[in-house]
């Protein structure tokens, strides 16, 4: 009865820290929800992570599809300047030396010809005119304003090719940094999914532990119940009268059993082989016969004329 109250505490001490590893702070239903939970926060992570990914990389290919067109426009533009230019010169320069040649100064002649009363209606002094030219042979505002277009082309132009490298160089850098972010977010994913595989498995460990004790618990407390004191049970009329019953059943089958040929055969055997080394002497004819003076003698390990000389009465000894 001390034993199973003894066990009964066992158990139920057991059952307590088993309860308390499983729903206890830090037991295994709180890591389960925290490892859950960490794990759905490393999706949401990596699943923003590959949508800002493919935001910067469409933003990235817009951009660079916009300075392909803007560099070819300014290639153009310059390309096409260059010839205006060309042109231009070339066509200013020839209209200046022919101004500068005879005609220009059969002109000047004839107009000095007419007089001192034509020179108030003179629009140009002599050799002052330079048609489309600047003075002094610099360039007209035309051509200047051309050039300066053409300069302010190729700034803008330097100003893509920076804007353009700088863009790749950021957008490259953020590419690293969302690999790296992608790779260490996995490795966390990996670590706590196995946590959580761990602690799934311990969890049902632990609960098929408890359900054992439990079941222990109870059939030690069904059998202290029954085992009550005084021994109730034991002198309960019922199980009086079944052992009663069981003793009679026994008897009766051992009587059967020892009426059987093969129980009488095995106890003539086990009688014979009692005798050891004397059974031939000891037994003859199937018969035992262990009074006679040669069993004896074999038993006493002496000879049947030193056996006899002790017990002359025995059969088989002279007279």
């Amino acid at each position: 009865m001390i034993a199973n109250t003894d066990k009964c505490t066992e158990c139920s001490t057991k059952i307590s820290n088993i309860g308390d590893s499983i729903t206890g702070t830090g037991g295994f239903d709180e890591q389960i929800v925290t490892l859950t939970d960490a794990i759905a926060a490393f999706d949401a992570t990596l699943l923003s992570n590959s949508n800002a990914r493919a935001s910067e990389t469409a933003d990235r290919q817009k951009s660079n599809a916009l300075y392909q067109s803007e560099i070819a426009n300014a290639a153009s533009t310059i390309s096409l300047l260059d010839k205006s230019i060309k042109v231009l010169g070339t066509y200013y320069a020839n209209m200046k030396a022919q101004m500068a040649g005879d005609d220009q100064a059969k002109r000047n002649a004839e107009d000095a010809s007419n007089g001192a009363a034509n020179a108030e209606g003179q629009t140009w002094d002599e050799g002052s005119y330079s048609g489309q030219g600047g003075a002094g042979g610099t360039d007209n505002a035309a051509l200047a304003m051309l050039k300066f277009i053409r300069t302010e082309t190729k700034t803008e132009q330097t100003a893509l090719h920076q804007d353009e490298n700088d863009a790749q160089v950021s957008f490259e850098d953020s590419m690293a940094a969302c690999q790296l972010l992608e790779k260490n977010t996995l490795a966390s994913k990996a670590t706590s999914t196995e946590d959580l595989a761990d602690a799934t498995l311990k969890r049902m460990q632990a609960l098929a532990n408890l359900k054992a004790q439990q079941e222990e618990l109870k059939a030690t407390q069904d059998l202290m119940a029954k085992n009550l004191p005084g021994c109730t049970f034991v002198k309960d009329p019922a199980r009086l009268a079944a052992r009663g019953t069981d003793t009679d059943n026994i008897i009766a089958a051992q009587l059967q059993i020892k009426d059987t040929d093969v129980y009488k055969a095995a106890v003539k055997e086990a009688l014979h082989a009692s005798y050891g080394k004397c059974r031939a002497k000891c037994i003859s004819g199937g018969v035992v016969d262990d009074a006679g003076v040669s069993c004896k003698a074999c038993q006493n390990d002496t000879t049947e004329v030193g056996y006899c000389a002790g017990h002359a009465d025995t059969p088989g000894c002279p007279v």
